[in-house]
């Protein structure tokens, strides 16, 4: 007989206080007893009663009372997501909240109070994907959610990989950065982060913009990518081709949403890791200033008139940039020290270092630019 979702809702409460305290590798310490030996069949799930999923969430020490959906698909997360489809079946949503407040100083009690709130909601939204484009740099994330609409952003943004409902990095067993995000609890924004021994865990209660929602998921992945290989380099920034497949870096002084533009491509968005093959895409799409030159459809988010959509034609790993380019009121080239200092304003002085000793090996050159 198959263990169906009945059974584990009724181990629900001791499960919960055997994680209640922290983030635990249940079921790596504690042998199953012999009564349940061959009782999982994955075969009987059925969608939002994903058996294996529930388990592996105890990871999360979120313990699910009804509901679960897993890497849902497009049209079921369209189906519960709040807000309007329209006729291309893109999703619009609201996006204009405040700025969370950072109660990172507070972060154990608060990752011990969302999971308790995703724990007694009726349904949450699992989405396993990764960060980083290219092999040699890619971690696991898991985002959980109370929200089908957030979910479905990062269906939108992140790296989508062949791996059903667990990631398995070089650098751990499971997934390098969790996300959880409590939208719909009535309470003040809040963020809250945390990085220990190679795991990061972020944290969000109440509304908060999707911009919010990627630039913070990108500062702990940038740590990590620090943390796991002193070969990779974290970079802001989005990456263009020109037409003789140059490989253009424009970092914004404020701001990373990329704009269209004629004659260049757009292969990478927000963030990037530099690594000794190439340049590597930190997100698999990109949220834009407006909506792209070729319009939004089916599964795409537009929050706030601006839209978030996977890249397409892009690639996973592409050549060393030819030029960096910092967005500016000023036009020009400018030398190695000058885009240093610019560059601090940005990332940590130990980044803005070995980005222009690369840059020094591979011919990089640095310009200031109106624009692209």
């Amino acid at each position: 007989m198959a263990l169906r979702l009945q059974t584990f809702k009724g181990l629900r409460e001791c499960l919960r206080s055997l994680v209640s305290g922290g983030r635990t590798r249940l079921f790596s310490s504690l042998e199953p007893p012999r009564a349940i030996d061959g009782a999982f069949s994955v075969a009987e799930n059925s969608e939002g009663a994903d058996v294996g999923l529930n388990w592996s969430l105890v990871d999360e020490s979120v313990i699910p009372k009804d509901m679960c959906y897993g890497n849902l698909s497009t049209k079921g997360l369209l189906m519960r997501s709040q807000g309007q489809v329209d006729a291309g079946k893109a999703l619009h949503i609201e996006d204009n909240y405040p700025s969370p407040q950072d109660r990172s100083a507070q972060h154990d009690e608060i990752y011990e109070q969302i999971t308790g709130y995703l724990s007694d909601v009726d349904e949450i939204f699992v989405d396993d994907a990764a960060l980083g484009s290219f092999r040699g740099c890619e971690m696991g994330i898991r985002l959980v959610s109370d929200d089908a609409a957030l979910a479905l952003y990062a269906q939108n943004m992140h790296v989508r990989v062949p791996i059903r409902s667990c990631i398995r990095d070089k650098s751990n067993p499971g997934h390098s950065v969790t996300v959880l995000l409590a939208g719909k609890i009535d309470c003040t924004p809040f963020v809250s982060c945390k990085i220990d021994d190679g795991h990061a865990q972020v944290v969000f209660g109440g509304r908060t913009s999707l911009q919010t929602i990627q630039e913070a998921v990108a500062g702990v992945a940038r740590q990590l990518v620090t943390i796991r290989d002193a070969s990779q380099i974290p970079i802001p920034g989005n990456s263009y081709i020109d037409d003789g497949d140059n490989i253009i870096l424009a970092i914004p002084e404020s701001g990373s949403d990329p704009i269209s533009q004629e004659g260049l491509r757009l292969n990478g968005a927000h963030e990037h890791i530099w690594c000794e093959e190439g340049l590597a895409r930190m997100f698999g799409g990109a949220r834009y200033a407006g909506l792209p030159s070729a319009g939004v459809g089916r599964g795409n988010v537009v929050a706030g008139g601006n839209a978030v959509s996977p890249l397409k034609d892009s690639h996973n790993l592409v050549a060393h940039p030819t030029k960096i380019v910092f967005i500016s009121d000023t036009a020009g080239d400018i030398d190695a020290n000058t885009a240093k200092a610019r560059l601090t304003k940005l990332i940590s002085d130990e980044s803005a270092e070995k980005i222009i000793e690369r840059a020094t090996q591979h011919g990089t050159t640095f310009a200031t630019a109106v624009t692209v």
